[in-house]
């Protein structure tokens, strides 16, 4: 088989061509400093990649769950002690109250105060933590 210059120079043209593609890739990598640019330059690693930044992500969002269940249970714990502390104050005026010994404008400012324990359990009842009621509904 005969060899001819033509066949020569489209070797030569191809192998510098396939080499200045090479170093196109190459100097791109090293701009982004990234191996893989494109899913096409290396499919495996491209899933093996977004595999990665899935569980990045899941990661994430599991760090915010855990960070808003922590609050919430510390506000709700500060929210029951509060309510506890005004049902103990209720229960002592409730038993005061009984007492034969009290007359009429003792009850009546004993009274008073129990209907602003009252409102300040209802309130501290409807209390909301973001967009949440704690104990309330909605």
């Amino acid at each position: 088989m005969r060899v001819t210059d033509k066949m020569s120079q489209n070797q030569v043209l191809g192998n510098i061509q396939k080499n200045r593609t090479e170093l196109s890739n190459l100097q791109n990598q090293a701009a982004t400093m990234k191996r893989v640019n494109k899913p096409s330059d290396d499919p495996v690693a491209s899933a093996k990649i977004l595999a990665n930044r899935t569980e990045n992500k899941n990661l994430e969002q599991f760090d915010r769950n855990i960070f808003f269940a922590r609050s919430f249970l510390e506000t709700s714990e500060s929210t029951l002690s509060q309510l506890s502390e005004a049902l103990v104050r209720a229960k002592e005026l409730a038993v005061q109250a009984a007492s034969d010994t009290n007359g009429g404008n003792p009850r009546q400012m004993l009274a008073t105060e129990v209907e602003q324990i009252y409102n300040s359990i209802v309130e501290i009842s409807n209390r909301r933590m973001g967009d949440r009621y704690l104990f309330a509904g909605h």
